[in-house]
């Protein structure tokens, strides 16, 4: 009835809706602060609540190209999307004011206002096409925003749009990763928004592990991170530094640090209810689940998530779990289980254009076939992972993929060419400080050691390996077989004591002294 009342007065009906709009959107502002502390939860149900009112103010001022209104709500908008992860809603959301702004500015704004506007409209949108794996368009994206950020002053908008263009999957050079996290991180301390730098702190983090594994910069700037987002009292940015350093913890060997880390961090997600923080700590426990040997404990977590991700429509992260399950079956020892675990593993990152993910499940299925005795294809898989991962400069992968051909050619009795895999393993593993790696790497240097008859060697590295705490189980457990293997073999040769000593002498060097003696 009032609806039809007000059709009757036009002008009383667009006043009436502008009023309408400036309120809601005006909340929303208000609203921002409580979004980044210890009431967000509060804020964001306050914001449901109103939600369809401050939709409908958000698609008045849009249609009605209400530019000062869009402007003043964008971010507000934004950290609401971000913490409550409306994320697939966000492209729709954000997509009407790109068009609104075009429409306004005839495609290319020229005052300063809308030229900030325009740029950070365009940076959400890369956001939004990298969580939905549309790489190809979330890049076209990127460089339009660089182009536009140049020549802007340092402004909270500017700093928000540099560092969401760096959202995503290694689309952006490190070194230009490095200069935007600066960039905007002088921004935001600047401006004192000391909120958005725990970000830009939790971000170059990330960007730290994923493309330099640089465990010790991403420890230090995860920590930097949670002291700010401690101080706030704001739960969703711990939850993001917690895990974050759960998986650091993680990578480097600390298990019971992880694990630690991990349970703090559910606490907090048990009050903020976040699905996707919990995605996130479910993903770090089932990986430190399967170096401990847990298997069982590690698929629980994968298939929850993988549940979770398909409701998601989430292709990318699908994929990742898809081959961390395929790994845990191969570990197993349920290869066929694995294989098809793998195969879809690579059907999704194929459908996204992933070459570092496919690149992986290659890599996946060249273990299934070796340990099917399909040396041929196995080595086949494994080369191809290598060409891909070495154009992709993702120096875990590299040694992953090297010791596994080191194994392989072990395993074909090509002991030359299983040594310079190996070696070549070790000197791309020191750039991943993945150390667990290097310790498998480390073992089948000495089977190669065994092999040659070199047996106090063999017996001076395989203690290293069994005594060392980031070892995983699986290995641990071949190392001690084998080193009870060879202590029996050099029995005739040295006595109790003598074998004690070299086995003390290898527990007691560090891993820079082993490596410099390869």
């Amino acid at each position: 009835y009032a609806a039809a009342k007000l059709d009757e007065t036009p002008a009383e009906k667009a006043d009436t809706n502008q009023r309408h709009s400036e309120y809601y959107l005006g909340l929303l502002g208000q609203l921002n602060g409580k979004l980044r502390g210890p009431a967000a939860r509060e804020a964001i149900e306050q914001i449901e609540e109103e939600y369809e009112n401050i939709r409908l103010a958000w698609s008045w001022a849009v249609n009605h190209e209400e530019m000062d209104q869009i402007r003043a709500a964008i971010i507000p908008l934004l950290v609401y999307h971000t913490v409550s992860h409306r994320e697939l809603e966000s492209a729709e959301v954000f997509q009407a004011a790109v068009d609104a702004a075009k429409r306004k500015h005839s495609q290319a704004p020229s005052d300063l206002l809308a030229k900030l506007t325009m740029t950070l409209l365009t940076a959400i949108q890369s956001q939004i096409h990298s969580f939905m794996d549309e790489d190809e368009e979330a890049q076209s994206l990127r460089k339009t925003c660089l182009e536009m950020a140049v020549s802007l002053p340092a402004t909270l908008e500017k700093g928000i749009a540099l560092m969401l263009i760096d959202f995503g999957y290694g689309l952006i050079e490190t070194s230009d990763s490095l200069q935007l996290y600066w960039e905007s991180l002088e921004i935001f301390r600047n401006l004192g928004d000391s909120w958005a730098a725990g970000l830009a702190h939790q971000n170059w983090a990330g960007i730290a592990m994923q493309r330099e594994f640089d465990p010790l910069l991403a420890r230090h700037l995860y920590q930097e991170g949670l002291e700010i987002f401690r101080e706030l009292g704001d739960r969703f940015g711990m939850t993001l530094c917690l895990n974050g350093l759960a998986f650091v913890a993680y990578w480097i060997g600390e298990y019971d640090e992880a694990r630690r880390l991990s349970l703090e961090c559910i606490d907090i997600i048990k009050e903020t209810k976040d699905p996707w923080a919990m995605m996130s700590i479910r993903l770090a426990l089932g990986q430190i689940a399967v170096d401990l040997g847990e298997y069982e404990e590690a698929i629980r977590n994968y298939r929850e998530n993988i549940a979770f991700l398909k409701e998601m429509g989430q292709r990318r992260l699908l994929a990742v779990h898809y081959d961390c399950l395929g790994y845990v079956e191969y570990l197993r020892g349920h290869y066929d289980t694995a294989e098809q675990l793998d195969l879809r593993s690579l059907d999704l990152y194929g459908q996204i254009g992933d070459r570092n993910g496919i690149a992986m499940a290659l890599n996946n299925l060249g273990d299934n076939m070796q340990a099917l005795g399909d040396y041929a294809k196995a080595r086949e898989y494994y080369l191809e992972s290598l060409e891909m991962l070495t154009e992709q400069s993702n120096h875990w992968a590299v040694t992953k993929c090297l010791k596994n051909l080191g194994r392989l050619s072990f395993a074909r009795g090509e002991y030359e060419q299983s040594n310079e895999y190996y070696r070549q393993a070790l000197q791309s593993g020191v750039q991943s400080e993945r150390l667990s790696e290097m310790l498998e790497i480390f073992f089948g240097l000495a089977r190669l050691a065994a092999q040659e008859q070199n047996l106090e060697r063999a017996i001076e590295i395989l203690a290293l390996v069994e005594s060392h705490p980031a070892v995983t189980r699986e290995v641990r457990q071949e190392a001690e077989q084998m080193l009870a293997v060879v202590e029996d073999q050099v029995q005739g040769q040295l006595n109790g004591d003598e074998i004690q000593a070299i086995k003390q002498r290898g527990k007691a060097k560090d891993l820079s002294t082993w490596l410099a003696e390869f």
